[in-house]
């Protein structure tokens, strides 16, 4: 694949892992809790915080890229 605006990319990536971030939050079960609930989606939550983490770590490193 060969990418022809590399700050378009960048923010495609950023907007990706924004939205992952909140999935994880929802499925982690919200930033309110009145007392101790069991989570909606335990396997939701560490898989959506995961992959934005990967993405995150992804985007950091090929940052450089886009300013030769």
């Amino acid at each position: 694949m060969r990418v022809t605006d590399w700050r378009r990319w960048q923010r495609a990536k950023t907007a990706v892992v924004i939205a992952l971030w909140f999935i994880g939050v929802a499925c982690a079960g919200g930033l309110e809790s009145e007392g101790v609930e069991p989570m909606p989606s335990a396997i939701g939550a560490v898989a959506a915080l995961s992959f934005a983490a990967l993405l995150l770590y992804n985007i950091i490193q090929n940052d450089r890229q886009g300013r030769k």
